[in-house]
Formats: structure tokens, C-alpha cells, sequence
């Protein structure tokens, strides 16, 4: 019996070395599967990680709306969801974060399409900007207006502490205004632009809004801040004017 399984086995099909190929390279491709899987699935890109956290939220499917980078392997993403708009970002960690990306994902708001609210993005651009979106807007909504007033802003801790020296004497303007242009988006909504403006400000002394944004932390959105928005149609009548806070931060980060 047994010197006829060993007669058939030695009868069996061999495979030629394509074919050979083709199998370790199924093998392959199933391991990295399975050790993908195991990793929880570390997406690659910053928008993927930014993905993989909304639907762990239950906030997919969705349309990304607007982006906004900054160095250092950092960005900001407005996506629109069915009913809602999702805001938050994605910082790339030199320690931490996910497995092989190092990605730090987190979602700063979550904001119902049909309720009027301001948010500001949890992070400045390349060039300094900041980037505040509006939603909820009346019907025939074509231009908008953003102000936003800051007062008596206190300085960023990192400026107080005693052993960096290295940080110059500053103050932070005491009263400070910022108006923005509503760019109306395709999804509903407008983005407001402010752009940089530190060379308006001599050398001791820090802009209001980007004391704000250093004394934030990066994982978070700046606190409530006053605004006023003004709303306008296609013809040049006002149809909203709105005073209050922009959004609070809501905090969410991967389970």
C-alpha cells in the first residue's frame, strides 16, 4: 500500500518554474494581506489615515470638499457627508501614531449641513493662512463675509517659559480684527482665506490669531472664538447677519 502512494505521488503534475513563480507570488501577496490585517490596516496617505478614522465614527461614506497642507507631512481635510461635514486633520508623528506611517489622525468637528455654524481648521497653511469654513447657509446664499474679533489674547506658553531663551521678548496685540471673502463651495457652504499678514506687526510683537493658533495644541481646533458673518444673494441683498462663536472642538481620536 504504501509503495503505492509513493508511485502515485511520484506521478503527480510537477509544475514548470512560471508556474512555480506565479504560486510564491499568491503566497506573497496573501502573507502581506495577513500581516496588513494585523496591523489594523495602516493606510498610506494622510487623506487614507483622515478615512480610516471617519468610518470608524461612522461618518463614510463622504466626499472630501477641501484641503489644506502644511510641512512636516501635516494636513487639514472639510469632507461632506450625507447630512453633515466632517473636519479634522492629520499630523505625520516622529514617535507614535500608527503602525509603519506614523500617522496621527483626529477630528476636530462634526457639523450638521443644515444648522449654521463656523469652524475654523485645526491648522494653518504653508503660507501662514487660516482657513475657516461656514455651513448651514440660507437658500440663494452667493457671497458672505467673515469677521472675526480678537481681545486680550494671552501670550503662548512657549513664550513664558523661563529656560527657552532663545525665544525673543514678545507681546500679542491687545485688540485685533480679521475679515475674509466667502468662497462658495459645490457642496454647500463657503471657505474663508486670512491670509498671513506678520510682516504688519513689528518684530516684538505677535499677531492675535497666530498667538491663538501656537497656544492650541495640535491635536485640537482653536477655542471659540467671536465672529460675525454676513450673508448676501446673487443681487446684492443681505440675507443673514449672524453673531456668535466658531464651533467648539469635538475631540474625537482613533479607539
Amino acid at each position: 500500500m504504501r509503495h503505492k502512494w509513493k508511485a502515485l505521488w511520484a506521478r503527480r503534475p510537477r509544475l514548470s518554474r512560471k508556474w512555480k513563480l506565479a504560486r510564491n507570488l499568491l503566497f506573497l501577496a496573501l502573507s502581506a494581506v495577513l500581516i496588513l490585517d494585523l496591523l489594523d490596516w495602516p493606510r498610506l496617505t494622510l487623506y487614507g489615515s483622515f478615512q480610516k478614522l471617519e468610518a470608524a465614527y461612522l461618518l463614510t461614506p463622504s466626499e472630501l470638499v477641501y484641503r489644506v497642507d502644511r510641512e512636516g507631512g501635516t494636513a487639514a481635510f472639510l469632507t461632506r457627508g450625507e447630512s453633515w461635514y466632517t473636519l479634522g486633520a492629520v499630523h505625520t508623528m516622529d514617535e507614535g501614531g500608527e503602525t509603519l506611517t506614523r500617522h496621527s489622525p483626529f477630528l476636530t468637528h462634526i457639523l450638521p449641513a443644515d444648522q449654521l455654524q463656523v469652524a475654523l481648521f485645526p491648522i494653518q497653511g504653508r503660507e501662514g493662512e487660516t482657513v475657516a469654513v461656514a455651513v448651514g447657509l440660507p437658500e440663494g446664499a452667493a457671497a458672505a463675509r467673515l469677521e472675526l474679533t480678537l481681545e486680550d489674547i494671552p501670550l503662548p506658553w512657549r513664550y513664558e517659559v523661563s529656560e527657552v531663551s532663545s525665544l525673543r521678548r514678545v507681546s500679542v496685540v491687545s485688540s485685533e480684527q480679521f475679515t475674509a471673502e466667502g468662497e462658495p463651495l459645490e457642496e454647500g457652504g463657503m471657505i474663508f482665506l486670512f491670509p498671513d499678514h506678520e510682516d504688519a506687526h513689528p518684530d516684538d510683537q505677535l499677531c492675535a490669531l497666530e498667538a491663538v493658533y501656537q497656544d492650541t495644541n495640535f491635536w485640537e481646533a482653536p477655542p471659540p472664538l467671536p465672529c460675525r458673518l454676513t450673508v448676501w444673494d446673487a443681487q446684492g441683498r443681505e440675507l443673514l447677519t449672524w453673531e456668535g462663536t466658531t464651533a467648539e472642538d469635538a475631540g474625537l481620536f482613533p479607539y
